[in-house]
């Protein structure tokens, strides 16, 4: 199992064209790796930087964490209270 850091999942998720080489890289770690564990605080960070860098909406960013990061069944996640509850928050009806 490798955990990965904010800039690690970032580089994941994003397609970040002034840096094909480091995405290409982070990609084929978590690829290869057996399981990938990702913090709460790197998706809380990760969150922030999707939203406040890449111009994403709340919902996007949920989505996004939810299909492409955490809803892999090769990825553990570090669940926390407040962590699921901001992200139903932020879900449409879901208290926002």
């Amino acid at each position: 199992m490798i955990a990965v850091d904010t800039n690690g999942l970032v580089r994941i998720l994003a397609d970040d064209h002034e840096q094909p080489a480091q995405v290409a890289a982070a990609r084929a770690l978590a690829s290869e790796a057996h399981r990938v564990f990702v913090p709460t605080v790197v998706q809380l960070e990760t969150a922030w930087v999707l939203e406040s860098g890449y111009g994403l909406s709340k919902g996007t960013v949920v989505e996004v964490l939810d299909s492409k990061a955490v809803g892999r069944p090769r990825r553990r996640v570090a669940e926390s209270p407040s962590a699921s509850e901001a992200k139903v928050s932020t879900r449409p009806g879901g208290g926002r």
